[in-house]
Parts: structure tokens; C-alpha cells; sequence
């Protein structure tokens, strides 16, 4: 049985894209962005096998496509 997911079904509101686009446009600039992380155990790695592995980790210290 295949299943199919529409998930334009769960998107009650997609609010105002603007800040996003400027957003995205800044950093097609180069401009410097500051990033948070916002969650829970899952954010902090708490079934990762070392701090070091957790997935905000893993992007802060990855090199930047410009390296």
C-alpha cells in the first residue's frame, strides 16, 4: 500500500515570507547572519554519542562553502 502525504494539508498559516527573503538575500550578499537553535533534547544532543555530534554543533564548527 503506497501512501500519499499532503502536506499542503498541515500548513495552517504561512505567514509573511518578506523577513525571510531579506533574510536569504543577505546572506547571498556574504553578510553576516546570527543563527539560533531553538529546541529541546533533541537540539542538545541528548541521544548523540558526544556533545560534539549534536546537529547545532555539527553546523557551527562545519567550514563555510566559501572555505
Amino acid at each position: 500500500m503506497e501512501y500519499q502525504i499532503k502536506y499542503e494539508n498541515g500548513i495552517a498559516n504561512r505567514g509573511c515570507l518578506y523577513r525571510l527573503k531579506k533574510v536569504m538575500d543577505r546572506a547571498k550578499a556574504g553578510e553576516a547572519l546570527n543563527i539560533a537553535f531553538l529546541g529541546g533534547s533533541i537540539t542538545q544532543g541528548s541521544l548523540s554519542s558526544k556533545p560534539e555530534l549534536c546537529y547545532a554543533c555539527l553546523l557551527y564548527t562545519s567550514p563555510s562553502p566559501r572555505d
